[in-house]
């Protein structure tokens, strides 16, 4: 609250900018508008006239309706010359501005629909769709559409404090406040002006906060609370001068209007009035100018000038008829009721009042509910409009609720469904891991016993037919034949041969039984003492074992057996068949490969085809070891001359 003193030096400070408003504006323009004009009427390139005309179209309060029609017109023309999608958008929004400034409010209200539409899927969003969704609110308040106007700033609002603007967020603000005054809130209307005003600290957005001044002291004067009133439309005053706005100018005139009828100064509150009014009418919007035509005939009525108050309200009835304003019809001819009732013409006086009731039943029936609220709230039904609003947002909150906790519900059971699965999913695992370790238990069990029979099996055989064998040899040794049977002598000499042979072939199978396992380098020392034990046979050949064992592999006993004995019979068959001087065994396992087993010889040569069908069964008993033990093996002519036999894993 502020002190008496406080507010005669307001109040003086108020008149000095008044009075320098009134000597800047004599001509009808501001410096600003004036200064652009002259300057578009110079030769400028395409792109400096957008910008001269997009700062015409900023100063926009100030502008009467045809020419921002014109001058949006022109920058779309730019627009499309320059291919510049931006300028486009900005006439588009201007244009919306001319029919909500014409009274053409139906049309600013399906421009702005479809230009919202196309911009929710333009890169132009962010920087249009409050612009357009602000002035749809607008002029959804002036069509007392307060609940669409309501539900659409609340959208924004959400939009503003996404993305943090705080511009938008205070002009928003101020919409919602608007809304609430129009429908007789004041208090709840305080409440969003202040909001408002705390929603930026940036200096140059409260510059561009008059409007919410100018509300909040439109509020406290309904209240007659006029100690805040005169400060706040001071400052409303101050920031009007500052950027030459003839509408925030004309809204503080009938303001300070208000707080001079409080005061009993009449005098002075025709006067602002009537200043209030010549700048709207240099503004030119239709809408407005019919308000303050009515506000100027109530106070008329009021002060016993019902003659100049006939006069006005009959100048308001048909600026409303012309530009299709017909919900301010009622209110307007409300006024004119009151100046003949203060001027005792009673006759006439009954005949508007008849007027009244046939206009309400008219709008009524042509408009929503929604739209009559301002209407209801002139003749007393202003408290039921309200509490239909109050239920409608009460009914869609309980449907959002209702919403939110069918939502939950969903979240809850696809929650529920994914626990359930997962909890499958576990037991099945472990069923699975269960499974596994069974198996492998299995396998376990099996190994061992195959291991523990592989080793009796060896035993067996050492103990028994190993015995036998050589004791037979042993026996054979101890024969004595006589020198000239040559007969018996040759069959004595292949039975110990025989003998040795058997001894020989227990002693490989009993080496390779008796191993857990068997490495190459354990087999490659075994096929070398097979090699001492034929080498004397063949004194002709050379035989020579070559390693080049990086990583030592190894095989099971089984697969090493087999491996042992295809590749002595390689070497046989390399003794026996090739003619060859010298045979070789290379044994190659490096870190990064498998292992690989090449028996080569320089003889004649080999011709699998013929070896197959003609040569017995050694090579086909190779090839089923070598299938039996997971052997890949292969017979190779070799250059020039010679056999190479190749042995490595399948997995090679």
């Amino acid at each position: 609250m502020l002190n008496y003193w406080d507010m005669q030096r307001l109040t003086l400070l108020s008149f000095f900018i008044l009075l320098i408003i009134v000597s800047c504006t004599s001509n009808g323009q501001t410096h600003t508008i004036d200064s652009l004009k002259q300057l578009l009427n110079d030769r400028n390139t395409p792109a400096r006239e957008a910008i001269l005309l997009s700062g015409l179209l900023k100063e926009n309060e100030s502008l009467d309706a045809n020419s921002i029609l014109n001058y949006s017109n022109k920058l779309f023309a730019l627009g499309t010359s320059l291919k510049d999608e931006e300028l486009q958008w900005k006439a588009v929004f201007f244009k919306t501005i001319y029919y909500e400034r014409s009274a053409r409010l139906q049309n600013a209200v399906a421009l702005c629909d479809s230009a919202i539409r196309q911009l929710r899927k333009n890169r132009w969003y962010k920087d249009f769709y409050p612009m357009f969704a602000n002035t749809e609110t607008f002029v959804l308040t002036k069509q007392n559409k307060f609940k669409e106007a309501l539900s659409l700033n609340l959208e924004i609002l959400e939009y503003a404090d996404e993305v943090r603007d705080t511009l938008y967020q205070m002009r928003i603000k101020n919409g919602i406040g608007l809304i609430y005054m129009e429908m007789s809130q004041n208090r709840e209307a305080i409440n969003w002006l202040l909001s408002a005003l705390h929603s930026t600290n940036n200096p140059q957005y409260l510059q561009k906060a008059v409007p919410v001044y100018s509300n909040l002291a439109a509020n406290y004067n309904t209240l007659h609370q006029n100690d805040s009133a005169t400060y706040y439309i001071g400052i409303s005053l101050q920031l009007a001068t500052a950027v030459q706005n003839f509408n925030y100018l004309a809204n503080a005139y009938f303001i300070w209007s208000g707080i001079y009828m409080d005061d009993k100064k009449f005098v002075q509150a025709e006067q602002a009035m009537l200043k209030g009014l010549s700048f709207r009418k240099q503004i030119g919007d239709p809408f407005f100018i019919v308000s303050d035509l009515t506000q100027i005939g109530v106070f008329y009525a009021h002060t016993g000038q019902p003659e100049k108050g006939i006069q006005v309200c009959l100048s308001g009835i048909d600026s409303a008829k012309k530009y299709r304003l017909d919900e301010k019809l009622p209110i307007l001819y409300d006024a004119l009721a009151q100046n003949y009732q203060s001027a005792k013409n009673y006759k006439k006086y009954a005949e508007t009042l008849q007027q009244i009731i046939t206009l309400k039943d008219s709008v009524y029936k042509k408009n929503s509910a929604e739209s009559l609220a301002e209407m209801q709230a002139r003749y007393d039904l202003q408290k039921k409009q309200t509490l239909i609003i109050l239920q409608q947002l009460d009914l869609t909150n309980q449907q959002y609720l209702f919403y939110g906790l069918l939502l939950l519900l969903l979240f809850i059971s696809v929650v529920s469904w994914i626990l359930f699965k997962q909890y499958r999913r576990k037991q099945k695992i472990k069923m699975q891991q269960m499974q596994e370790e069974e198996k492998r238990l299995s396998i376990k069990a099996v190994t061992e016993a195959e291991e523990a029979e592989r080793k009796r099996i060896a035993a067996d055989l050492h103990d028994n037919l190993g015995a036998y064998a050589a004791s037979i040899a042993s026996n054979i040794d101890h024969l004595n034949i006589s020198e000239t049977n040559n007969q018996n002598q040759i069959t004595l000499e292949q039975l110990r041969d025989n003998s040795q042979s058997i001894v020989s072939q227990l002693g490989d199978t009993i080496w390779a039984l008796k191993k857990d396992a068997l490495s190459l380098t354990a087999i490659s020392d075994r096929i070398k003492i097979v090699i001492q034990r034929i080498q004397n046979n063949y004194p002709e050949v050379t035989i020579d074992v070559c390693e080049n064992i990086e990583t030592d592999h190894l095989l099971s006993p089984a697969h090493a057996f087999h491996l042992f004995q295809i590749m002595q019979e390689a070497i046989n068959n390399a003794l026996r068949h090739s003619e060859g001087t010298i045979i070789t065994v290379s044994l190659g396992a490096t870190e990064h490969k498998q292992w690989e087993i090449v028996v080569e010889d320089n003889g004649k040569g080999i011709n699998t085809q013929i070896a197959f069908t003609e040569g017995g069964n050694g090579l086909i008993n190779m090839q089923s070891r070598a299938e039996h033990a997971g052997l890949k093996i292969s017979w190779q002519q070799k250059i020039p001359r010679g056999t190479l036999v190749i042995i490595s894993p399948v997995t090679n």
